[in-house]
């Protein structure tokens, strides 16, 4: 009782400590997001999915944004009115025109402006009876009607709107006024208890409200006005079963089946049954490890497939088991468990889990005290790891794992690269191990196990590189060893055993690593040998023996630096080699696997010529290599799964490979493999279709079934948007080329001065987003407005996230970016942008009529200056001959008088 009383003052004060630690029940894997990857703080109140796409978390430092690469954080800054009011962020609501409600823990509410990327508070002021009740904020929460309703540590307010003043769709956040509910001891009428933790609207339109003190609150409508002013409380009652098991009320919720569930501080988990108006209670018994695991719930979960979980402090967190639908008055629904496994660095990362929720494409998120942030992909979260941990005996005994096999009782063996053997026990967790001792006989001579089968009678054999062939005795404490000894051609020829078969009749094939091909007689324990003979083209082609299989008629096919069939009635192999003249040959002799399909069909994988598909017929080969879409030319192990497909392990990750569609889906250790490079030898598939495929650090085990494709298209988002190389602030005025923050921006404005610009953007899919495909062009409007150009013009850049621009030539543009989720669904409509590069004024319009005006002005003052220099050289030219005349005539005049005279 003290342990609870003293968790009560923590949850009221709203401090956290780490969880305990303890075994996993079950398996999810988890990815890890935390202070290495830009998270604030690693305290987490809530988490939110907003419409935009953005995973929003509050922390004890701070409201961050994340969207799979990089965190923005928003805190408190003292000399900043428009930064958040304090740095614990206990609730995030987003209203329906997007902008988010954010409570805080003593800083009251606070609204976030998207396109100002700012924040409007609202505190507490004791001498304005219309401001918010209390300074620290539960929830928020809008009904059906428009209203906004705000929890808080001193009441129960709702928004006031202003008539005229502004819509209920809130538009811009100045002037609220709230209205108050408060507890009235006298009045049982009243809200029960003044601290208001969580706010439920039901699928009837009934608002429910859950305090810490006081139980559970419906608000009850008055039918005249459509208004509710009077509460029906539903309180504890320590002499009703049936009655609500707690007062401290920490989240409400109603699930896809209509169930309303009730998480309390110490009283479990509640159903209510509207019917009848009573509770059935669900609390933590340590003999039932179907029960809830702890009695302090602190959220509640529905997801749209109906899963409903539960989050608890110490506890980790519960998914709840439905029982038969027609029996849920009185059924006794069950809980599995998942908590944090420090020998599972996948699991939950922390038992206090603080809040619970799922984004639009299905992964679901949880937030923990001091664990930080987990997430998890039903779709994609399946390849399970297993590795060696130094500081955990319990683990696998070394990193390397050259062998893997699953025995008919359902027994995990595994062979490691220098830790011996192990079996793991996977319901418990835990591992046996069997080391090499060469001062005993009867046990391993070696630590690097090269394969493992078990024979028809269930004995587990063993090959080791360098211990010979071991047969664990029926004790399971010590083998049987078969050792090389040079003097005696009946033992096994060589120490190093690569491979191990057993063939239609029963018999054992042992191929090793330079004494060729052999078959043990298990009754004897003597071996006959299968070598090559360079004068015997019918002979083992060579004493290297790597892979074994048999098909249906019993042939025996064998890599041995070629693929070779072995007639076991003959003793004649038949040999199938890489001829550089012939593109139909083998493609490298290197063969390291080789497998016989459902259909009959022979697969090969060698070390450097990459994936090869027999025609046993036609004695021919088709090639897939890295130019088609494996991930490299390695092929380590091939597999075939119940659909059909071809699974490889390679140097660079595991593909899967459909070959009606001839393509190739690749997966890398950012998807959860142990590594990009797996082992010869280690490969196998269970009789359940379960695979397992080893390598460098470990092994990983997977349904193939459970890996499929989520065709959900990710929101594009533009986040960054930056001039040489500096990154643009906000200017509502015009003094800088954004009006709007860049995320909610429809538009920018740049000047020719603005030579050098580019933009951010992300794809907000968050599963594996390092594998998030982009594309992105930049358009004139005149050709944004071509369905040739809508559609095409597109640059393809992989996974970069970013987009340069230089020199463009002034005018009006639209920049356009698209983005595809890990597995290849694109948002094909994107995001897009207008931009405007404004001209220098000599290069404007105004600028050109100007000279154009200048120009034809000089050219009509030249002509008309010609004109009238050509009219006065023509009057002065008309009183030169006017003068000349008269000189010619007074001239003639004379020479007349003179002749008159003579």
């Amino acid at each position: 009782m003290e342990s609870l009383k003293y968790l009560r003052i923590i949850i009221f004060f709203l401090s956290v400590f780490p969880a305990l630690v303890s075994a996993q029940t079950d398996k999810m894997v988890f990815n890890h997001i935390s202070l290495e990857q830009g998270l604030s703080q690693t305290t987490v109140f809530c988490i939110y999915s907003g419409s935009r796409g953005f995973i929003w978390i509050g922390t004890e430092g701070g409201l961050n944004r994340y969207d799979g690469f990089d965190f923005k954080v928003y805190t408190h800054y003292p000399f900043d009115n428009q930064s958040l009011s304090n740095n614990t962020i206990l609730s995030i609501y987003e209203d329906i025109d997007g902008s988010l409600w954010i409570g805080t823990n003593e800083g009251g509410l606070n609204i976030y402006d998207r396109n100002t990327d700012k924040f409007t508070h609202y505190y507490n002021d004791p001498k304005d009876e219309s401001s918010l009740s209390g300074s620290k904020v539960f929830a928020c929460f809008r009904d059906d009607n428009g209203d906004m309703w705000v929890g808080t540590s001193a009441g129960l307010d709702k928004v006031v709107i202003e008539e005229g003043s502004r819509s209920k769709s809130m538009g811009r956040y100045e002037g609220f006024k709230f209205s108050h509910y408060k507890n009235e001891p006298n009045n049982p009428k009243s809200i029960s208890h003044n601290r208001v933790r969580t706010i439920l609207q039901d699928s009837d339109g009934v608002l429910w409200f859950g305090t810490q003190g006081g139980g559970l609150n419906k608000l009850e409508i008055d039918a005249g006005s459509g208004e509710g002013s009077e509460f029906k409380q539903f309180v504890h009652d320590e002499h009703d079963p049936q009655s609500i098991s707690d007062n401290d009320i920490l989240y409400l919720l109603q699930d896809y089946a209509g169930e309303i569930w009730v998480a309390t501080l110490g009283g479990g988990v509640n159903r209510f049954i509207a019917s009848a108006g009573t509770f059935v209670r669900y609390l933590h018994d340590e003999e039932n490890k179907q029960s809830i695991s702890h009695n302090v719930v602190l959220t509640i979960h529905a997801e749209k497939n109906g899963t409903v979980w539960f989050g608890t402090y110490g506890g980790g967190m519960d998914k709840l088991v439905r029982p038969d639908m027609k029996s849920l008055a009185t059924a006794n629904f069950s809980f599995i468990n998942y908590r944090n496994d420090p020998q599972l660095e996948y699991s939950l990362s922390n038992n206090n889990v603080g809040t619970i929720t799922s984004d639009k494409n299905g992964i679901l998120w949880v937030g923990t005290f001091g664990g930080a942030v987990n997430s998890f992909d039903s779709r994609s979260s399946k390849f399970f790891h297993y590795k060696h941990n130094p500081q955990n005996e319990n683990s696998l005994a070394a990193k390397g794992v050259g062998s893997i096999c699953e025995d008919s009782r359902g027994n995990l063996w595994v062979g490691t690269s220098g830790g011996g053997l192990n079996l793991l026990d996977r319901e418990e967790n835990n591992y046996t191990r069997w080391v090499a001792d060469n001062n005993d006989p009867s046990a391993l001579q070696h630590n690097s196990i090269t394969c493992i089968i078990e024979d028809n009678e269930g004995a587990i054999w063993l090959g080791t590189s360098g211990g010979g062939l071991a047969k664990m005795n029926d004790d399971r404490k010590t083998f049987e060893v078969f050792m090389n000894d040079p003097m005696d051609s009946s033992t096994i020829p060589h120490n190093v055993v690569r491979a191990l078969c057993i063939d239609n009749d029963g018999d054992l094939w042992v191929g090793t690593h330079g004494g060729g091909l052999s078959m043990i007689d298990r009754q004897t324990g003597k071996f006959v040998h299968y070598k090559q003979d360079p004068d015997n083209p019918r002979s083992l082609f060579r004493n290297r023996v790597r892979a074994i299989v048999v098909d249906k008629d019993g042939y025996l096919w064998v890599g041995n630096d070629a693929l070779s069939r072995f007639d076991k009635q003959t003793g004649e192999f038949v040999h199938y080699v890489h001829n550089h003249e012939d593109r139909n040959s083998l493609s490298d002799n290197s063969v390291r696997s080789i497998l016989i399909d459902k259909k009959g069909k022979l697969w090969i994988g060698t070390l450097r010529g990459g994936l090869n598909r027999l025609d046993v017929r036609r004695k021919k080969f088709t090639h897939w290599r890295a130019m088609d879409g494996l991930p490299n030319d390695v092929i380590y192990g091939v597999l075939e799964d119940a659909g059909g497909y071809i699974w490889v392990s390679t140097n660079k990750g595991i593909s899967k490979f459909d070959m009606k569609a001839n393509k190739f889906k690749n997966f890398d250790i950012s998807d959860g493999l142990q590594s990009n490079e797996f082992s010869s030898g280690a490969y196998f598939k269970s009789r359940t279709g379960e695979m397992f495929l080893g390598g460098i650090n470990g092994f990983n085990t997977f349904f193939p079934d459970s890996i499929q494709n989520n065709l959900n298209a990710p929101d594009i988002a533009i986040t960054g948007f930056q001039v040489f190389n500096k990154e643009v602030m906000i200017d509502p005025g015009g003094s800088t080329p954004l009006k709007k923050y860049i995320v909610e921006a429809d538009s920018i404005s740049l000047s020719y001065e603005d030579y050098i610009f580019s933009f951010d953007f992300v794809a907000l899919h968050f599963s594996n987003s390092k594998k998030n495909q982009y594309a992105y062009k930049m358009v004139t409007v005149d050709e944004a407005r071509s369905s040739a150009t809508r559609q095409g013009g597109w640059q393809y850049v992989g996974t970069r996230r970013y987009a340069n621009f230089y020199n463009l030539d002034p005018g009006e543009y639209i920049f356009s970016v698209k983005g595809s989720n890990s597995d290849g669904t694109w948002n094909e409509e994107g995001k897009s942008i207008y931009v405007k590069i404004v001209p220098p004024f000599w290069r404007t319009q105004w600028f050109y009529l100007f000279w154009i005006i200048v120009g034809v002005g000089g050219i009509w003052l030249f002509l008309k200056g010609r004109e009238k220099f050509l009219q006065i050289k023509f009057t002065k030219l008309e009183e030169e001959v006017e003068y000349l005349t008269d000189m010619l005539e007074i001239e003639k005049n004379k020479n007349k008088e003179d002749w008159e005279k003579e």
